[in-house]
């Protein structure tokens, strides 16, 4: 049960019969003198903290305030979040447009409040960006706590991939075009190994489309990166999809990605369809060539 489902939406108030079967009466009793609001516009009521560890200090005097990770300046939430080596190199590899904006700002809670106004680089206009900027800075938080209390180091592209994962886990909604360009970006580092595989991009007839697929597993894990492409006769891109799948190796990460194209194939309903992988073991077994052992 949520929370709202206990608001009786007519007259903005508790249903105490449901609160009574669900809770004691104390519990219905300290729950009626929280007054529910509904319908009221959103607006930021969590004051940030401004040095994290100077906090922890009060509590345990063995924490200093210098940032845990570079040891070179105080650890402030802005600092920890957007201006220390690491979580500079976190943006670049995830968001890379905002990179010259964060460069500029001085204090985060700030320029979380410019999300507000339309003409922001970041706005709550583009849902999308905002759940990716949200999402990646808990997760350097998060690999922060890892790091102090459990002596945990998270690489910049084992973050990265934990960022994609748990947002194709949970479905929350990202840029695809720039989940697009992450991929294509941390693919690039495995290119050289792979290029006497790869062959020159050949179009498909004039009124067909082709789907190219490709994956890439991250070193040290079970998370792959697959990347799908749809171009038409003429070079010109319609339509691309980026997501993380937990996989077993890089066989059945392309296997996945071939299965994904065809799910997209039908989500999109189009036809004259072409799917091109770089793996030559899947895509003989898909079309009947060879088998691949389970």
């Amino acid at each position: 049960m949520k929370v709202a489902e206990f608001i009786d939406l007519n007259t903005r108030s508790w249903n105490i019969g449901l609160l009574q079967d669900y809770f004691t009466q104390d519990q219905v009793e300290e729950i009626l003198n929280i007054i529910p609001l509904t319908q009221l516009e959103d607006k930021m009521i969590w004051s940030l903290t401004t040095n994290v560890n100077q906090k922890l200090n009060r509590y345990n005097p063995a924490y200093d305030d210098i940032c845990s990770r570079c040891q070179e300046e105080e650890e402030s939430t802005t600092h920890m979040l957007i201006h220390c080596n690491y979580a500079r190199s976190i943006w670049n590899a995830i968001f890379p447009d905002i990179t010259q904006d964060l460069s500029n700002t001085d204090n985060i809670q700030h320029w979380i409040k410019t999300w507000d106004k339309k003409d922001s680089t970041i706005n709550f206009g583009r849902q999308s960006n905002v759940n990716l900027i949200v999402i990646t800075m808990w997760f350097i938080w998060k690999t922060r706590c890892e790091l102090v209390f459990e002596g945990k180091h998270c690489s910049i592209n084992n973050l990265k991939a934990r960022v994609y994962n748990y947002c194709n886990e949970n479905k929350i909604h990202t840029d695809n075009q720039l989940i697009q360009l992450q991929v294509l970006r941390s693919r690039s580092n495995n290119m050289e190994n792979r290029r006497h595989n790869m062959n020159k991009w050949s179009p498909p007839l004039r009124g067909r489309l082709k789907i190219n697929i490709d994956a890439f597993v991250l070193p040290g894990n079970h998370y792959a990166g697959i990347s799908l492409i749809i171009r038409d006769f003429t070079g010109q891109l319609v339509e691309a999809w980026t997501l993380v799948e937990r996989v077993r190796d890089i066989t059945q990460a392309e296997a996945v990605a071939a299965l994904k194209a065809l799910q997209w194939i039908i989500q999109l309903q189009i036809q004259n369809v072409i799917v091109e992988g770089d793996n030559k073991k899947v895509m003989d077994s898909i079309n009947g060539m060879c088998n691949i052992s389970p």
